[in-house]
């Protein structure tokens, strides 16, 4: 599926959805039209069953200069404001998805199509344990893991994966 928009492209390959923010001449600014659409597109790819991973990128040689100055200068909102309502939901967003979210770097997309590949309760319950682990103790953390992980091994996809191996064929993960 590929949808283009004016300031965000959008499109989902091999279990991957690529987010790009389309301002090469502002250095992918974020501007009020781009937060909306990239907020809109990190819904759609929660939400779409096909995705497995979620890459931002940015065209023309830069991710994102940040905040588009111009539209600050021009009398935008305030500053707390746009925090609150704009820049909050895009983050909140990424932080809520069971997806892995991956800014894109040299390489990025061919390891989130690797991720793609992946048993997805494992990569789902793998953000997971990381999320938990920055607030607790190593022992939280721990008991944590172990209860996902226990989750993880008695799903279908664990059993497939055993069954792959023995069978030494790629695996045919279902997120069951």
């Amino acid at each position: 599926m590929s949808d283009q928009t004016t300031t965000v492209l959008y499109k989902v390959v091999d279990g991957v959805a690529v987010i790009t923010l389309n301002r090469p001449k502002q250095k992918n600014a974020l501007n009020q039209q781009i937060r909306s659409e990239l907020l809109q597109f990190l819904i759609q790819a929660k939400n779409d069953l096909a995705v497995k991973t979620i890459v931002l990128t940015g065209n023309g040689g830069a991710f994102s200069a940040g905040q588009d100055l111009a539209e600050e200068i021009a009398g935008g909102v305030p500053t707390q404001l746009l925090m609150e309502e704009e820049y909050r939901p895009i983050i909140f967003a990424i932080d809520q998805s069971e997806k892995l979210v991956i800014a894109a770097v040299d390489g990025a997309v061919a390891w989130a199509k690797e991720i793609a590949q992946k048993a997805p309760l494992a990569v789902r319950d793998s953000k997971r344990a990381l999320k938990e682990s920055q607030n607790t103790d190593l022992h939280h953390a721990y008991s944590y893991e172990a209860s996902l992980q226990s989750v993880v091994t008695a799903s279908d996809d664990a059993k497939e994966g055993i069954r792959a191996f023995v069978e030494k064929r790629e695996p045919v993960f279902k997120g069951e």
